[in-house]
């Protein structure tokens, strides 16, 4: 089958540098006619999976602890949609973003993505909301938008948000208001007709409104038999640990409080290790 992929209007910046792409791709069909299909693209490139790195960073921040935590999320107009989005955090992921030496992220090297995520996704949360973030989960390296029309693809980070929400930090084109959400003004939200919601947001949301953020604390023990516990010298003994019911290799990751020191259990006897 014949087919071809041709530019045909592009939005130059203010350096006349490409931002965004339309495309049209032109199939030749069995019984003559053409199929075409229109997308768009961030640059006027086409990257394959394999090969792609994110546009853009999504950080969903949470601040407190147990009954007291509270999701961060940002409530701002976007003239696409003609009315205010609630969401959260984003920006776009820029080339200095992969300079950096290495970021670390539970005791082990970050690859080149997860860690230009991380650097985008504080300082995006800082200048947007002014809170400090620090990330203690990264998604996979590219979670599509709306494939349907776009290569544009994201990378998610999670983590807990600290600090006093400020304007200060906003450029002059933004108009974003932050919103720290208990699990009661979540519900209340979700009733509301008179915002658009993030698809970004919304699992989280409904979650949070259904089983309240008991899923986002992570579960605690004390390390209690070091000999069965691979990996963990005299030093950790006693010390609090925190399980990601992550498998692996059918165990769990470990970490401590500050991040550092992971290590594998196995998950068959977990309850055996701790107390």
């Amino acid at each position: 089958m014949e087919s071809n992929t041709e530019v045909i209007a592009r939005g130059l910046d203010d350096k006349n540098r490409c931002w965004l792409a339309m495309h049209q791709h032109t199939e030749k069909l069995e019984n003559g006619k053409d199929r075409k299909y229109f997308f768009v693209t961030r640059g006027d490139k086409i990257t394959l999976p394999d090969k792609k790195r994110p546009d853009a960073v999504v950080a969903i921040g949470f601040v407190g602890e147990g009954e007291d935590m509270r999701i961060v999320l940002t409530d701002e107009y976007r003239l696409p949609i003609g009315r205010r989005e609630i969401g959260s955090v984003a920006g776009l992921i820029d080339s200095g973003d992969y300079d950096c030496s290495p970021a670390l992220f539970c005791g082990k090297k970050l690859a080149s993505v997860a860690g230009a995520a991380c650097r985008a996704a504080i300082r995006e949360f800082y200048e947007e909301t002014g809170l400090e973030f620090a990330p203690f989960e990264v998604s996979a390296d590219n979670l599509y938008s709306t494939a349907g029309m776009t290569d544009e693809s994201v990378c998610m980070v999670i983590g807990k948000a600290s600090g006093t929400p400020s304007k200060e930090f906003l450029e002059d084109n933004e108009d974003i208001n932050t919103m720290m959400l208990n699990r009661q003004e979540v519900i209340e939200l979700m009733n509301r007709h008179d915002v658009a919601f993030s698809k970004h947001v919304w699992p989280f949301l409904w979650m949070i409104k259904n089983y309240g953020f008991s899923a986002l604390n992570p579960v605690k023990f004390k390390v209690k038999d070091l000999v069965t516990v691979s990996g963990i010298g005299s030093e950790f003994e006693g010390k609090i640990f925190i399980v990601k019911m992550i498998h692996q290799e059918g165990g769990y990751l470990l970490a401590n409080e500050l991040g550092e020191s992971v290590v594998s259990v196995d998950g068959k006897n977990i309850s055996h290790y701790f107390e």
